[in-house]
């Protein structure tokens, strides 16, 4: 399994997630955690993060997992036939975007292909926080009801399970160190593992490796 999570876009590490993707750059970009804007704004993100991406040597498209909600088999169809060395997601609702996982299939399919070691995944922020155990943390700041207000379903709070340590996103910003330093609060006091990233920084699992790169 190879993952590369982020605190903003690819920290100062673009160059170790290329390492990481190998020499199939093709990547498929979920903004689903982004289905509370409004379609021009989405629309605005979707192309400045296409930029952002093809300037760093990727060959950029999107998947917008409502295109397969409910149709699990046609998307790992499409999966399998593009044939990514990239699925990333990037920042916004994690609630919205474990739902949109859910309703597509991707999350089960996610998991198989990373332990096939077809892909990288990578995230920053929400795409980073949605691989961890759970998502009991992350409410301030990220709105669990508008999974219902948008999908019209209640929030999943169990996390993808990739890895065991919570990520927290945004340590020691000006507009979300507060909500990040809480976060810390809370899983120091309940005892649980998580990794704090500044917006600099990446946690990168390669195999059996880990590691945080300042």
């Amino acid at each position: 399994m190879r993952l590369f999570l982020a605190s903003q876009d690819f920290g100062n590490h673009a160059d170790r997630l290329r390492e990481l993707v190998g020499e199939n750059r093709k990547v498929l970009v979920i903004f689903n955690q982004r289905d509370y804007e409004t379609p021009e704004t989405r629309k605005e993100v979707v192309e400045r993060k296409r930029q952002l991406f093809t300037e760093n040597g990727f060959e950029f498209s999107e998947l917008d997992l409502r295109d397969y909600f409910g149709k699990k088999e046609s998307l790992a169809k499409f999966i399998d036939e593009y044939r990514p060395g990239l699925i990333a997601a990037t920042g916004g609702n994690t609630y919205l975007l474990k739902s949109a996982y859910n309703q597509s299939g991707f999350a089960e399919i996610l998991a198989k292909d990373l332990a096939d070691d077809k892909y990288v995944y990578s995230g920053h922020s929400a795409g980073a926080m949605a691989v961890t155990p759970d998502y009991n943390f992350y409410a301030r700041g990220d709105f669990p009801n508008q999974v219902t207000e948008i999908y019209g379903l209640e929030p999943d709070w169990e996390g993808l399970k990739l890895v065991e340590e919570y990520i927290i996103p945004h340590v020691d910003t000006d507009w979300h160190g507060e909500i990040s330093e809480e976060r810390i609060g809370q899983l120091e006091k309940a005892g649980k593992p998580f990794v704090a990233l500044r917006d600099s920084d990446v946690y990168v699992i390669d195999g059996e490796r880990k590691e945080v790169l300042k």
